[in-house]
């Protein structure tokens, strides 16, 4: 479990941060108050003159508006009141959400800490007869792997969609806009988990700001001004999705083994001998058609390369003003305060906060 932050004054990446984590518990407790949470932290008092009336600190409350920050003890502590509500996630988004980059010293590194699913649909390897094991970091991905990232829903897959983009950028090949275009539904998926609610469009602001209005290839770019993040998000279905991680096929498996040993796989399967040493074989799921009309019909549209005003407003369309789309009526009460639109306005500016005075 990573929920470190920095050491310095807390920025955009902190804010977002504690408040996802607060969100994820709070969804798996019996009240969505965040009372709550204090009173399973301990950090509710007894009133000295009643032996009824207790006090709250409305330190997680001030955390959940944004104008609070939190140790990363105590963002520990709150995952602890709930373990599993907090997806595997690795902790390179802090640093993609400050910057849009970071440098360590091995590729490998970059996908140390990553979800499970996550980690098995990015190293996937092809062999022979269209059977795929898990092994190095693919390279080129292929769009049945994007489509299973957009659809994951998670914060990882957010997180692994970015770092594929930089890697294509800085490679400078022809799958930018493949990568780029499904990044958009991926965050739609992610609004739709307590995390997302209030994060999700965040997210989506710092994304266009640092790369996604940027990328262009073959005289084509991402549309985004008048993508509806909330809206897209409600056209997605609770499908029956199939494990998103590398599922073992063994109706491949036994093709591929029968092709590869002759009759020593039939052996084994009819109680001969056991042939040794044979690796495990995957393939990627086969997703709902539903499913990826769905990705099709959301992912960013394309428009030619023109020429945009530096000043202009980058939220513009028939889209929500995103100030307001992050403040829309919470189960716990809450909306951004003072403190938090004041961060949103600093390092988002009119990506965000263009109608705020």
């Amino acid at each position: 479990m990573n929920v470190a932050m920095p050491k310095s004054k807390r920025d955009l990446a902190d804010l977002i941060h504690a408040v996802m984590v607060i969100e994820a518990v709070s969804d798996r407790r019996p009240s969505v108050s965040s009372d709550d949470i204090e009173k399973g932290l301990g950090m509710v008092r007894q009133a000295k003159e009643t032996g009824t009336r207790r006090i709250s600190s409305g330190r997680i409350a001030q955390s959940r508006r944004g104008d609070h920050g939190l140790h990363p003890k105590t963002l520990e502590r709150i995952l602890e009141l709930e373990p599993g509500a907090w997806p595997v996630c690795s902790p390179i988004i802090w640093e993609l959400v400050r910057s849009g980059r970071f440098d360590l010293l091995h590729p490998d590194l970059y996908y140390e800490a990553i979800s499970k699913p996550v980690h098995n649909l990015l190293h996937l390897r092809t062999l022979l007869f269209g059977v795929q094991r898990l092994g190095s970091l693919c390279n080129p991905v292929t769009i049945v792997q994007l489509r299973c990232l957009a659809v994951l829903g998670t914060l990882d897959a957010v997180t692994a969609l970015w770092k594929l983009l930089l890697e294509a950028v800085e490679e400078d090949n022809d799958k930018i806009l493949m990568i780029a275009s499904h990044i958009s539904p991926a965050l739609a998926m992610f609004y739709r988990r307590a995390e997302g609610k209030r994060t999700a469009i965040l997210l989506f602001a710092r994304m266009r700001q640092l790369i996604l209005d940027r990328v262009k290839f073959d005289g084509e770019e991402l549309s985004l001004s008048g993508y509806d993040l909330a809206a897209v998000a409600g056209r997605a279905c609770t499908w029956e999705l199939p494990d998103l991680g590398v599922l073992h096929h063994s109706a491949l498996r036994n093709e591929a083994r029968t092709r590869w040993l002759g009759p020593r796989a039939e052996a084994k399967e009819t109680g001969g001998p056991a042939h040794r040493g044979l690796p495990p074989h995957y393939t990627l799921p086969d997703l709902p058609g539903s499913v990826m009309e769905w990705i099709e019909r959301e992912r960013a549209p394309l428009r030619k390369v023109r020429n945009r005003p530096i000043k202009s407003a980058k939220w513009i369309g028939r889209a929500p003003w995103p100030i307001e789309a992050i403040n829309l009526p919470h189960p716990s009460g809450v909306s951004w305060g003072k403190y938090a639109i004041a961060q949103f306005k600093a390092e988002l500016g009119d990506y965000l906060c263009a109608d705020v005075p």
